[in-house]
């Protein structure tokens, strides 16, 4: 039997831990909400485990006692808040690490000890894999395309890889085209769906003689 002493420091542990980060579903999407509260003298850590980050809304300001002092109180400036303007900086990625100089530099309230309060939820990546000289849609059925990466060229060894008819065109796995991301996102980013054509034409020849193909990964987001 657990003594009344242990019993408290478990409940204090689960409190304090529910005010610094907390996981609701959100939808039948298998997607989970996290928020998120950092300090003004810390950094600001969001990661996913699977997925990527989207961060749906961020405050700035003071509306409990969370992150403590020891300023003195007439130096707390309750009645200072915002929306952050950096916390769009981390969509599209696994991990992001904001450092304290970095939020400093978005601070509307300098003079003032406040914490930053961050709204995300991991969404799932997707891709598309175009084979040199083919063309092919892909799209979101809710939502809008963000595109993370993409690259014309080759990777691996094994996709779109014909090794029976010539093996040596596969053997190139550092051949990246360096404007495709651009590219890319200058056809599709925000579009609900996307035709693209993997091809020299489109994209130059970042390695001629290899057999390339047009990897995108990307992930759907509200329409803004």
């Amino acid at each position: 039997m657990f003594s009344l002493s242990v019993v408290c420091l478990l409940a204090l542990m689960l409190v304090t831990s529910s005010m610094l980060i907390s996981a609701d579903v959100v939808n039948s999407t298998s997607e989970f909400e996290y928020v998120v509260i950092t300090c003004t003298d810390s950094d600001l850590h969001l990661k996913c485990d699977t997925g990527v980050i989207l961060a749906t809304s961020a405050t700035y300001g003071r509306q409990n006692d969370s992150c403590r002092h020891t300023q003195p109180q007439n130096e707390i400036y309750p009645e200072c808040k915002d929306s952050p303007k950096f916390f769009y900086l981390c969509n599209g990625l696994a991990e992001c690490v904001l450092t304290r100089d970095q939020l400093e530099s978005f601070d509307p309230c300098l003079l003032s000890f406040n914490y930053y309060n961050i709204t995300h939820v991991c969404i799932p990546t997707q891709r598309s894999v175009t084979c040199e000289g083919d063309e092919k849609d892909f799209g979101c059925e809710q939502g809008v395309i963000a595109i993370i990466d993409a690259n014309y060229g080759r990777t691996d060894q094994t996709t779109c890889s014909k090794p029976k008819r010539k093996p040596n065109r596969h053997q190139n796995t550092n051949c990246l085209a360096p404007e495709s991301l651009s590219t890319v996102s200058d056809s599709c980013e925000g579009a609900k769906s996307c035709t693209v054509t993997a091809s020299n034409e489109m994209f130059d020849d970042p390695c001629v003689g290899t057999r390339k193909y047009l990897n995108i990964s990307y992930y759907c987001t509200q329409e803004s």
